[in-house]
């Protein structure tokens, strides 16, 4: 007969049944992440326009625009953008909604005469602008919250910049406001992009589902939610 340990406390029912509960939950999250990477766009971002919330570097899953509706704000989208001959896929946030007023003062925006508060984060170390800037990654965050309470970080440097003020526009019918969250260095409503028509929206970024960076594979973004 084999020798038991009498330390040894046997699982009761309620404690197997505890743990086949858990390892049931564990396989059905792992099989929702495979399914999510195995049934939606992905695409890789090439430039850093919406540091901090994503990076140069970074393959995100997205939700295809005839799962989620109408963008709403606070929304992360890809579009499309006619540049000459040639269409080109934009990633930026859905600010301002149609019939919504828009401008921007001194790097602040204001939607419907009413200034988005933002917080103060302070400097933060910001990663994967060495590809494209020798520069300090050393930039001011803050966290800005729309009016329907969706918060996120932005980038933005106190400095007025040529892209810091705006004045009021009305976002057109079936028409959508989207900035960078690098709001000194993004190609968006306020420049070049203009308004983005309803029909351009492609899809909606969820998560980042795999990252690196100048030391390699950077494991600290992989699975990180697009806020």
């Amino acid at each position: 007969m084999a020798a038991t340990d009498p330390t040894e406390t046997p699982m009761g029912p309620a404690a197997r049944l505890a743990v086949v509960i858990a390892l049931t939950l564990l396989s059905l999250a792992t099989l929702a992440a495979f399914l999510v990477l195995a049934l939606t766009p992905k695409h890789y971002v090439a430039s850093n326009a919406m540091l901090p919330t994503l990076r140069m570097n970074d393959f995100v899953a997205f939700a295809p625009g005839y799962l989620t509706g109408d963008p709403q704000a606070g929304d992360v989208y890809t579009f499309e953008v006619e540049t000459g001959q040639y269409q080109s896929l934009y990633l930026m946030r859905v600010i301002g909604l149609p019939g919504d007023r828009i401008s921007v003062a001194k790097g602040l925006v204001s939607i419907n005469g009413q200034a988005v508060p933002r917080k103060d984060l302070g400097e933060a170390e910001i990663g994967g602008e060495a590809e494209i800037s020798a520069e300090s990654t050393k930039r001011r965050q803050w966290e800005e919250t729309l009016p329907n309470g969706r918060s996120y970080l932005v980038l933005d440097d106190p400095a007025d910049g040529p892209l810091d003020d705006m004045a009021e526009i009305t976002v057109p019918a079936d028409r959508y406001f989207v900035l960078g969250d690098n709001r000194d260095n993004s190609n968006d409503s306020r420049a070049g992009v203009g308004t983005v028509a309803r029909s351009a929206f492609a899809a909606r970024a969820l998560m980042v589902y795999f990252a690196t960076s100048e030391k390699g594979i950077d494991f600290t973004r992989m699975g990180t939610r697009v806020r």
